[in-house]
């Protein structure tokens, strides 16, 4: 995907989503992109600095210039003071702050028919990225916590728009358990998708989740009976179970 404009809303960004566990506490499941090599030591320090519990590192793609890298991490306790101490890692990176979301955002893609076919609500974001969520069935513990399926742990798929009718670069995230890794990748390989990694993004998860970013250009709808075939190898919404 070297050749295709990387728009931050499109699989460039971060994501910060917290639970609340009551009595004013909260958990926190993160993740940072965007970060430059040279950024990535200086925020590590950050998060461990505030108490943050560093999970993993990685890249989406292979074949990015620049190549960035991904940070997730964790945190229980007040959620203001998780916020801050998030906040303070991003503060060493170029990340322009503060950020608002697109106030009327628009797209040429059909999202309402994406997210019919992926079994998940569309948003729409900026650039006219269409993002959808599809979270898994199963009962996920972090860290002793019990955790909405929600809380950055199922598949999102991004679609972005090329400006040519429906025609869309798509990246499905998907969450999977070790035995359905195989599967997953298989199927999407012989519909001619790039996999673009495979990684855990949380320590002390029960049971192990792994993630793996493929990317593949075409009509929107086309893409997404595709990915729906890969979300059928997993214990997902809309999935046979």
């Amino acid at each position: 995907m070297g050749h295709v404009p990387y728009k931050p809303a499109w699989e460039n960004n971060g994501n910060f989503f917290f639970q609340s566990l009551g009595q004013g506490k909260a958990i926190l499941n993160g993740d940072f992109g965007g970060l430059l090599p040279s950024e990535i030591d200086p925020f590590i320090d950050k998060l461990l600095a505030g108490g943050l519990v560093f999970q993993a590192l990685h890249q989406h793609f292979y074949d990015l210039t620049p190549q960035v890298y991904f940070i997730h991490f964790r945190g229980i306790g007040d959620p203001l003071q998780l916020a801050k101490a998030a906040i303070v890692a991003v503060k060493v990176t170029g990340t322009p702050l503060p950020q608002t979301a697109p106030s009327h955002p628009k797209t040429p893609l059909p999202a309402d028919e994406l997210g019919q076919i992926l079994g998940g609500s569309p948003t729409i974001g900026a650039s006219g990225v269409v993002t959808i969520m599809v979270p898994r069935r199963d009962t996920i513990v972090l860290g002793g916590v019990q955790i909405n399926p929600f809380l950055n742990i199922a598949t999102t798929i991004s679609f972005l728009p090329l400006g040519k009718g429906q025609q869309a670069v798509a990246a499905p995230d998907f969450s999977m358990i070790a035995s359905e890794v195989q599967n997953v990748v298989g199927v999407m390989r012989k519909q001619g998708w790039e996999i673009g990694c495979l990684y855990n993004q949380e320590t002390d998860e029960h049971p192990q989740l792994y993630f793996s970013h493929n990317a593949k250009i075409g009509d929107a709808v086309t893409l997404a009976h595709e990915i729906r075939k890969g979300l059928d190898q997993t214990n997902s919404k809309g999935s046979p179970s």
